[in-house]
């Protein structure tokens, strides 16, 4: 057990019979350093994943922390693994979801000691859509001027700013993260790591939860976000769900003509 002054950042990885993606993140836990600790948070029912854990921590030498997911959501088992980590900072990766390097997380906790910055990103390469660099402005007016959503797995944050602002907010099906990240910049500016890559996987996220996520970014929009940025993210927001409309009704002519 490592003591509780040594760790710097906790890892807490969310999955639930997911062991294929799963086995990514775990690869990419091997090699680092001692004062990083990992989280896995999953059901107590997933017995293929307990199984594999277990073997694979024997194998790499490397401890890992296991907590069971109680079932009420991915943002409830994020908040439930925070509460059983001891580093300083924070970071949340999905099942699928790794570093580019093993080097990254090193360089990672040398940043996070030598600037202690409140919360940040790091730079990311998406499964889903075409790499894009991150910049510290271009990550902070994708979120404050466009209503944007930016990925949880690239951010880190220390802990008792993650602990005062009480988590991610569960009443949120998808965008907790996305409030949390509005809450933090009323805080502080963001800090950027461009040391350290991220790739984050996704899987397929369906159209309704898509909506639903566009629609909650709507309702932080009004909660969280500075007044002076509200009306050019509504402008975007409204902008985005009219191309949303236009596209329906352009597939459904399409499948009518189709007939």
């Amino acid at each position: 057990m490592r003591a509780h002054s040594q760790i710097i950042l906790s890892v807490i990885t969310v999955a639930a019979y997911d062991l294929d993606r799963l086995k990514t993140t775990l690869n990419s836990y091997i090699g680092a350093p001692s004062t990083v600790e990992f989280i896995l948070v999953y059901p107590a029912k997933d017995i293929g994943t307990k199984t594999y854990i277990s073997k694979f921590m024997l194998e790499n030498n490397l401890q890992i922390t296991i907590v069971h997911d109680l079932g009420l959501g991915v943002y409830a088992a994020m908040n439930l693994g925070s509460k059983a980590s001891m580093g300083t900072y924070l970071m949340f990766w999905n099942a699928g979801d790794s570093c580019l390097l093993t080097a990254d997380l090193i360089n990672l906790t040398t940043y996070l000691e030598t600037n202690k910055p409140i919360w940040g990103f790091t730079q990311a390469r998406f499964s889903w859509r075409d790499p894009q660099k991150l910049t510290l402005q271009n990550v902070r007016n994708f979120v404050l001027q466009r209503g944007g959503y930016v990925s949880h797995q690239t951010q880190f944050v220390r802990k008792s700013d993650f602990i005062d602002l009480a988590g991610f907010d569960e009443n949120y099906k998808v965008a907790a993260d996305y409030k949390l990240i509005a809450q933090l910049w009323k805080i502080s500016e963001s800090s950027f790591c461009n040391l350290v890559v991220v790739n984050v996987e996704i899987p397929n996220f369906s159209a309704r939860n898509n909506r639903v996520g566009r629609l909650e970014n709507l309702k932080i929009l009004f909660q969280v976000i500075p007044f002076k940025f509200v009306i050019r993210s509504l402008y975007f927001i409204l902008f985005r769900e009219f191309d949303y409309g236009l596209n329906r009704i352009s597939k459904m002519f399409l499948r009518v003509r189709k007939k």
